[in-house]
C-alpha cells in the first residue's frame, strides 16, 4: 500500500487526460450501480408497504378472533355471524347473509344501529350501512336472505350490526370491510 506522499507523487506524474478518463469511468460505474440498485430499493419499499398491510390485517384478524360482545349488545346466548365485503377502496359494495328463525314461534327481526371499528377495535365513524329488507317477520324455521351494502373506506374495518328478534338481541352480525388496492 502506498503512503499518502507516494499517492501525491503518482498523481503529479500522471497524464491529466488519463485522470479525467479514470474519474469519468468511476462516475459512470457508480451511476450504473445506482441504476441497478433502484429496482431493489423499489422492491424493498413495496415489501415494507405489504408488510405494513399484513400487520394491519393481522391485527384485525386477532381482534376478530378475540372479540367479546361490545357495549351490552349480545350475551351468552346471542350468536355471531361474519360477512366479508371486499372491493376497491371508495367504491360501494354489497353482500348477503341468511337470517333464520330457529324458534318455534314467529319473530319480528329488526337491525340495530351499525357501529364501525378500526383495525385496533376502536369505535369510529363510518359510511352508511344499508340492510335490505330493513326488517322482516319470519315464521318458525323460516329463513330469508338479507342484503348488506356500504361504501368501502381506505383501511380495513369491521361493522357490528345488532340483529334483534322481537326487540331482544338475537345475533351479532360482524361485517368485515376489506378494501383492495391498499398496497
Amino acid at each position: 500500500m502506498q503512503s499518502p506522499w507516494e499517492w501525491v507523487d503518482t498523481l503529479r506524474r500522471a497524464d491529466p487526460d488519463e485522470l479525467v478518463d479514470a474519474l469519468e469511468a468511476r462516475y459512470l460505474k457508480e451511476r450504473l450501480e445506482a441504476r441497478r440498485a433502484a429496482p431493489y430499493e423499489r422492491a424493498r419499499a413495496l415489501l415494507r408497504e405489504r408488510e405494513a398491510r399484513l400487520q394491519r390485517e393481522t391485527t384485525l384478524a386477532e381482534h376478530l378472533l378475540q372479540r367479546t360482545p361490545i357495549g351490552g349488545v349480545g350475551g351468552g346466548s346471542v350468536g355471531q355471524h361474519e360477512l366479508t365485503l371486499q372491493g376497491p377502496a371508495g367504491q360501494p359494495t354489497a353482500g348477503r347473509f341468511l337470517l333464520a328463525n330457529d324458534h318455534d314461534r314467529p319473530a319480528d327481526f329488526t337491525f340495530g344501529a351499525p357501529r364501525w371499528f378500526d383495525e385496533q377495535g376502536v369505535e369510529q365513524d363510518g359510511a352508511a350501512v344499508t340492510l335490505s329488507p330493513e326488517g322482516c317477520t319470519l315464521g318458525p324455521g323460516e329463513a330469508r336472505r338479507v342484503r348488506v351494502a356500504t361504501t368501502l373506506g381506505a383501511a380495513p374495518a369491521e361493522v357490528l350490526v345488532p340483529v334483534l328478534a322481537d326487540g331482544a338481541p338475537a345475533l351479532q352480525l360482524w361485517v368485515r370491510v376489506l378494501p383492495q388496492g391498499m398496497g
